[in-house]
């Protein structure tokens, strides 16, 4: 009987570390999986980040062209003011101008009037 108790408990001990080998076995498999999540999470948390800084430059971008375009519409007024307002009138934009030159100069004069200054 002594042996086989002890023939038994060696048994035990075999069933014992071969659980122990195989929850080493999946707790290594989880903490793959989670180091795997967290890169792929902190890539795409970057890809965001990216994303983000791209859309601001975007609206900057289109903000310096939208300035630029305003100041090269005013430095062409100025050289030469009766071209630019004929072909505001001839494109109906001459009211949304004057409104926009009234708020620029803040003077309260519109676009014929700043052109027969400037003349």
């Amino acid at each position: 009987m002594k042996v086989g108790n002890l023939y038994r408990r060696d048994t035990k001990s075999k069933l014992l570390s071969f659980r122990g080998e195989k929850a080493l076995y999946w707790i290594a498999v989880v903490m793959i999986f989670t180091l795997v999540g967290v890169y792929i999470s902190s890539s795409q948390a970057e890809a965001i980040e990216y994303g983000y800084r791209y859309e601001e430059f975007r609206r900057q971008t289109n903000k310096l062209k939208q300035e630029q375009r305003i100041l090269a519409t005013e430095l062409a007024f100025l050289k030469d003011p009766s071209r630019i307002i004929s072909k505001m009138s001839a494109m109906n934009l001459e009211p949304i101008l004057d409104r926009y030159w009234v708020q620029q100069t803040g003077r309260g004069l519109n676009l014929r009037d700043e052109a027969t200054l400037l003349e």
